[in-house]
């Protein structure tokens, strides 16, 4: 555990820029912090930036108990679900557009997209390498590029699903990915709104520290795309704790993986699909991953 803390720094809350905050949580040798001054959950302290990178690439956390292996696996269930999701909140949309698909994970969404878009040109980033592999195996190449990498205004769509806790710093990320959509493009998210709970008693499934970063609200969602060159067109608002997922639990638990027991339908906590478009940011406005205002 020595080693593990000696990897670890302490950080602010990336939205407000405070220092100061109140244990929320605990998991795995790790803290995650109420921020005071705007509510934001944040892990503080956590693994150092080349800790992070070498986590998503591998799929693997030191933890106090050794490792956390998050890489999960391919579910035909989630591209029916996204095909879904993609029809209601996409209606309407041009049939050939340029996709670019972030923590793309299996390729779930990437195949999700030419289902609902047969004409469309979908690109899908995964750093994690066992991800890319297999779904190589079922005949779809992900890339491990990096955003940097990327041409400006090359896309018309970008979605980051499930990604916004993963990431250590999401206000930078997100301006970032604004560089990347073309005029009026459109950019999807989906998270959780773990930072609206009073304490992770209310979250329904275990923490995943450090894999999780931080848990947002969906106050601190808005608020870091609009600051990003966003505008909001629609929020979409999905309970996680239903009578499936706790079975789906208990199973885990059986199992001997992470996973917490619990009662459905108490938690305040929801999954949100915001949907927002790009804009032009106004000259007095700083832009970048500066702390919005809370």
């Amino acid at each position: 555990m020595l080693a593990v803390l000696a990897e670890l720094e302490e950080v602010p809350c990336y939205y407000c820029g405070a220092t100061d905050g109140s244990v929320w949580g605990e998991e795995a040798g790790y803290r995650a912090l109420k921020c005071a001054g705007c509510g934001l959950v944040y892990v503080s302290p956590r693994p150092r930036h080349v800790l992070i990178d070498e986590a998503a690439r591998t799929g693997e956390h030191a933890t106090e108990r050794g490792s956390l292996t998050v890489t999960g696996r391919y579910k035909r269930s989630r591209v029916r679900h996204h095909a879904h999701l993609l029809k209601a909140m996409f209606a309407g949309f041009p049939a050939q557009p340029r996709w670019l698909d972030i923590g793309a994970g299996f390729g779930e969404l990437a195949e999700a997209v030419v289902l609902v878009f047969p004409g469309a040109l979908v690109t899908g980033l995964e750093p994690n390498e066992a991800k890319r592999r297999a779904a190589k195996k079922r005949g779809l190449e992900l890339t491990g590029t990096r955003l940097a990498e990327l041409a400006p205004a090359s896309f018309d769509v970008v979605s980051v699903m499930n990604v916004w806790s993963h990431l250590p710093d999401p206000a930078a990320f997100m301006s970032q990915v604004r560089t990347l959509l073309g005029e009026g493009g459109l950019l999807l998210v989906q998270t959780g709104t773990g930072g609206d709970l009073a304490s992770a008693a209310d979250y329904p499934d275990a923490l995943l520290l450090p894999d999780h970063l931080s848990f947002a609200g969906e106050r601190h969602v808005v608020g870091v795309l609009e600051r990003a060159g966003f505008e909001i067109e629609t929020i979409r608002r999905k309970r996680a704790d239903t009578a499936t997922f706790a079975a789906r639990s208990a199973v885990k638990r059986l199992l001997g993986r992470p996973a917490r027991l619990t009662i459905p339908y108490r938690s305040p906590f929801r999954v949100i699909y915001v949907l927002a478009r790009g804009v032009e940011v106004d000259a007095g406005v700083p832009g970048g991953g500066g702390a919005p205002a809370p």
